[in-house]
């Protein structure tokens, strides 16, 4: 079942984000050419000859980015923004009031049973350590939440709106439009694009089709909706939508204009940002979200986890690093955001009373074979072995002792009280399932606790559609509520599951050589294809510098996970290695 659900996971993902970063290549080489530039290596010395770039600040005329320097400065500008739509700072709270009925009507048509119930879940577990709740991100979601039905109740019908060209209101907006991925994916894009839309003030709104899996989802923000209506036109309106190359041409052009004759920059209306699986390569700039912040619709589409590089832009650190000091920004992002919907919730909560709730200990394992049935025939064994030898190692699942000893010590046991420890095993195959099942059946273990395997799907298959994506995240917050976590390397399944749980996995290695698995360095997921330099050519002190050097907690992603930069989170799931009373 995880393969089905994961069509279109990182991996084809990433295949396609590869070729994309070939015409990023392409696209470096032709506006060389343009601007006279001999080669890219001669980038950043051309750009001086010409003058045009100058350090920020340095010319009046230059755009600069308001720096959010804090919390409280976040939290102050989606105030303003809401007071700029309602009117003025005396009319906000009248424009985001939510009165008794009206907050129990919203409640009434957008039911959320997991809001309540879900930290429950992991609070039930005794050996992992779970995240502190974040009360200022909840302060920063309940303005956000003001600003979005403020903005919406102004605007009216968002479709009109945008055909108008209109930018009465002062409101901006960002679309997030997924391709045919698996959940995993668009679980992760939702979430980077929902901290982005927090940090720079603007209304997100997602299309209600299938494809973007809203059906599965809680509504996130109180007396308002994310909800683009099927019937909207929006995106379908392509001549009104910028590319990303006139995007950054209309940033080269002001930039030119603005140290020459002191101009502001022109008017743009609407912008998409894809690049074509993740925003552009020049997103992560100073100037461009500079720019970006005089644009009033863009749009971002794809399915690259980006939120890692969002603690890269200058502009936004300070605030990001007082807000989630622990770098857990995806965990907290997940829990409050990003819900199971109540048809959903109540599968997982049979699931669990069912199959898992009796359990002293949980284990999570998911496994991921890309090749399907050719590498499923030809690693299966390999990674069976892999996975109980890395359990027994860790000391999250007991050894078993030789049939002669269970017997003899078996009537001893029998009856005095067992801690159980269950296994889920999340996979498309029933190869692990069949290995386990019949090792802690037939022998006793060395700890006399009881091991039991439970795997919901196997059907050696991929399929697709809305029941796919349902059972999928069934199985993802299944396995989040887990005490210890193992995963398959470049799997997304397994990254959501991993942060939502606040655990640190362990990646099994799907090799003969080497060790059986190693320890994630994080609880966040590796944003794949990910550049580890920034190229900004507006922004001398940044352009062709390290990102890593830059942002001591940012990291190239473990060899065997993906070629990507991911967040170090300060975050031990378990440690120490006892059971909490």
């Amino acid at each position: 079942m995880e393969a089905r659900r994961q069509a279109g996971s990182r991996a084809s993902c990433s295949f396609y984000a590869t070729l994309a970063s070939l015409f990023v290549l392409l696209w470096i080489v032709a506006y060389g050419a343009r601007y006279g530039i001999p080669s890219v290596r001669n980038l950043k010395s051309t750009i001086a000859s010409y003058n045009i770039y100058t350090p920020l600040g340095s010319s009046p005329s230059h755009v600069v980015p308001a720096t959010l320097n804090s919390v409280d400065d976040l939290i102050a500008a989606i105030r303003e923004a809401a007071a700029a739509a309602a009117g003025g700072r005396e009319l906000a709270e009248e424009a985001a009031a939510l009165g008794r009925r009206e907050r129990a009507a919203w409640h009434d048509t957008s039911p959320c049973r997991s809001r309540s119930e879900l930290q429950g879940m992991y609070d039930r577990r005794k050996f992992a350590r779970d995240v502190s709740p974040n009360s200022r991100w909840e302060t920063v979601v309940d303005e956000y939440a003001k600003l979005h039905r403020t903005c919406l109740r102004q605007v009216g019908n968002s479709t009109e709106y945008f055909l108008k060209g209109s930018s009465s209101t002062g409101c901006n907006f960002v679309i997030l439009d997924t391709p045919k991925v698996g959940l995993g994916n668009k679980l992760l894009l939702k979430a980077s694009v929902l901290l982005f839309a927090v940090l720079t003030q603007r209304v997100l709104l997602i299309p209600s089709d299938n494809q973007n899996g809203l059906e599965q989802l809680c509504e996130p923000f109180v007396g308002s909706s994310w909800k683009l209506d099927e019937d909207s036109a929006i995106q379908d309106y392509g001549h009104l939508w910028q590319s990303t190359g006139a995007f950054q041409k209309w940033v080269d052009r002001n930039e030119i204009k603005s140290e020459l004759s002191r101009r502001t920059a022109d008017p743009f209306y609407a912008a998409n940002l894809n690049d074509p699986y993740q925003p552009m390569v020049r997103f992560y700039c100073n100037t461009e979200q500079a720019y970006l912040s005089k644009v009033t619709w863009i749009s971002i589409g794809g399915c690259l986890y980006f939120l890692p590089k969002l603690f890269a832009i200058p502009a936004f650190r300070p605030a990001l690093e007082q807000l989630f000091p622990d770098r857990m920004a995806l965990t907290h992002i997940l829990r409050t955001m990003l819900l199971p919907a109540d048809h959903v919730w109540e599968r997982i909560r049979n699931v669990e009373d069912v199959y898992l709730d009796a359990s002293h200990k949980r284990v999570g394992v998911q496994l991921r074979f890309f090749g399907l049935q050719s590498q499923y025939k030809q690693k299966n064994d390999i990674v069976n072995e892999h996975v109980l030898q890395c359990a027994n190692e860790n000391d999250f699942l007991p050894r078993v002792l030789p049939p002669r000893v269970s017997s003899s010590r078996y009537p001893q046991n029998a009856e005095k009280p067992r801690n159980i420890t269950k296994v889920l095993i999340a996979s498309l195959f029933p190869g692990l399932h069949d290995y386990l099942s019949p090792i802690y059946l037939q022998q006793m273990t060395e700890t006399g606790e009881g091991v039991g395997v439970v795997q919901l799907t196997s059907e050696n298959e991929q399929h697709f559609g809305s029941e796919v994506d349902v059972q999928a995240f069934v199985e993802i917050m299944c396995l989040s509520f887990s005490d210890f976590l193992v995963v398959t390397p470049w799997s997304t399944f397994g990254g959501v599951a991993q942060a939502y749980g606040a655990l640190k996995p362990w990646f099994v290695n799907y090799d003969s050589d080497g060790p059986a698995c190693d320890r994630a360095q994080s609880v966040d997921v590796c944003f794949d294809q990910a550049r580890d330099d920034f190229l900004c050519p507006h922004d001398p002190e940044l352009h062709g510098k390290s990102l890593l050097s830059h942002v001591p907690y940012i990291k190239r992603c473990l060899r065997n996970d993906a070629d990507g930069v991911q967040l170090i989170t300060d975050h031990e799931s378990n440690v120490p290695l006892i059971p909490t009373q």
